[in-house]
């Protein structure tokens, strides 16, 4: 696959509205029930038309070939009756809406809260450490977050771009096992994109497909195959044990940041599986960390609009008297309900600022600890809202969640350098504020349906030439017909 030029938006202000200055004011938006009620398009024919197989006189298009005209019809039903369904479920959409701002009103005297309290225990970090250390102890179920020195009401200025960097990052998916398609298999794809910044080259792109097929690997049992969170657990981990093999690599291009998507402690994946594969898995997983320190490189992992509450957790329980902190009392944010995280520095940091680090206690990071110190995971919240010098308005806070490992948020250097580093990326698409290379991994690692389908083509004429069965079950092969997909 190609690479296309690495690329910066133009303008003055990326991101910033295109229009010129004389364009006047904007068009208005149309509302929700204007644009459900104009949709489809279809065109109107006397109902007199008994030809038409359409309902109420709606005349379905025709294209010519058998094929095209099978298309064409699936399409424009399917355009009737969506257009249906959205207008039955539009009062829902805008109960949805309403429900959403009734609570944001609600919420805005919790967050005040929540602040009052970050600024209050902003200094006070021995405490709050002696806090968490007590909850832990009398195993009271914390799963907040732990300070690390850092001030928590004092942001983190964005610092000084590295001249050079080689940045590598993977993401992954995956076509899960179909007991209706003509083999039993599953796929997953990892893409990666090594990008050497300052140098001015285009970036290097990298495809690594694995067709998994054989009957112990893809059956859980004699009639069950394996569980999407198998597949997604399999993923991750090639997705991390491939860039772990291309750090190491280039680990003489250093500085080597390595980004992935999401979080760093591969928990959820984990969801479901056997003890046993929890295990080998996890192991698996930290040796790759592993690999990625002995390289001399850092690691970060991005998540986008977090849902994390854990610097709420701490704060709801410094607010706690001593002689209440329980289990009871740790299994709720009491006051501070419904808070997130982001809400809490979406007004404290600035453009680029970052928080202060904190640790999340949580078993799994225990895991990681135990294996390694090192390998401990630590975490900030980051606001990727692009820079406008003289914009007179304040910009709408972006915050994300960069989770590094210990060895990266111990070393000043290396943790200045994500820092800088994660936030040009994002400036790259101001307009919507995300890591450009994770972007172009993701690019690249996704499957689409006509790539599926290919691959599906490929299996049949594979098993054709063997003579082998190549059909697919009757009720795959009844929805292509009905979808004109034959």
């Amino acid at each position: 696959m190609g690479s296309p030029t690495y690329s910066i938006p133009c303008g003055d202000h990326p991101g910033e509205d295109a229009r010129p200055r004389d364009a006047g004011p904007p068009h208005r938006a149309p509302s929700l029930r204007e644009v459900v009620f104009t949709l489809p398009q279809v065109r109107r024919v006397p109902t007199r038309n008994r030809a038409s197989n359409s309902p109420s006189g709606l005349k379905a298009p025709s294209t010519g070939s058998l094929r095209e005209d099978r298309l064409s019809r699936y399409a424009w039903r399917r355009e009737v009756a969506l257009s249906l369904a959205l207008a039955k479920v539009t009062p829902q959409v805008e109960a949805l809406a309403q429900v959403l701002a009734d609570r944001a009103i609600r919420l805005s005297g919790r967050v005040e809260e929540a602040r009052r309290r970050l600024d209050r225990f902003s200094e006070r970090l021995a405490e709050l450490q002696e806090r968490v250390e007590d909850a832990i102890a009398r195993d009271l179920g914390y799963r907040g977050a732990r300070p690390c020195g850092e001030p928590l009401a004092v942001p983190q200025p964005l610092p000084p771009l590295p001249q050079r960097a080689t940045l590598i990052a993977a993401d992954g998916s995956q076509i899960p096992p179909d007991r209706h398609a003509p083999a039993l298999y599953y796929l997953i794809n990892v893409g990666a994109i090594l990008i050497r910044h300052g140098s001015g080259e285009a970036p290097e792109t990298f495809i690594e497909p694995t067709l998994i097929y054989d009957p112990e690997e893809v059956m859980v049992s004699d009639e069950q195959p394996v569980t999407a969170g198998q597949v997604n657990a399999r993923r991750d981990l090639q997705e991390i044990t491939f860039l772990a093999e291309l750090v190491w690599t280039h680990r003489h291009e250093a500085p080597v940041i390595a980004l992935t998507d999401g979080g760093l402690l591969f928990w959820s994946a984990l969801e479901g599986l056997s003890q046993r594969e929890q295990g080998q898995y996890h192991r698996a997983y930290l040796e790759a960390l592993t690999k990625v320190q002995d390289a001399g490189a850092a690691l970060a992992g991005y998540v986008d609009r977090p849902l994390s509450t854990g610097v709420v957790s701490l704060l709801h329980l410094a607010g706690l008297e001593r002689n209440r902190m329980s289990r009871a009392a740790l299994s709720t944010h009491g006051p501070l309900a419904g808070v997130l995280d982001r809400d809490l520095f979406g007004s404290l940091l600035g453009p680029g600022e970052r928080s202060a680090l904190f640790v999340t206690m949580s078993p799994r990071n225990r895991d990681f600890k135990d294996y390694a110190a090192s390998h401990e995971i630590h975490f900030f919240y980051l606001n990727v809202a692009p820079r406008r010098e003289g914009a007179g308005q304040a910009m709408t806070p972006v915050l994300a969640r960069v989770e590094v490992p210990a060895w990266v948020a111990t070393d000043k250097a290396l943790l200045a350098q994500v820092h800088a580093l994660i936030y040009h990326q994002c400036a790259l698409l101001a307009a919507t504020p995300y890591p450009y290379i994770l972007a172009r991994a993701d690019e690249l690692a996704v499957i689409g349906g006509e790539e599926k389908r290919h691959l599906e083509m490929l299996i049949q004429m594979a098993l054709r030439e063997r003579k082998q069965a190549a059909r697919p079950s009757a009720k795959a092969a009844s929805k292509a017909v009905v979808r004109g997909q034959t």
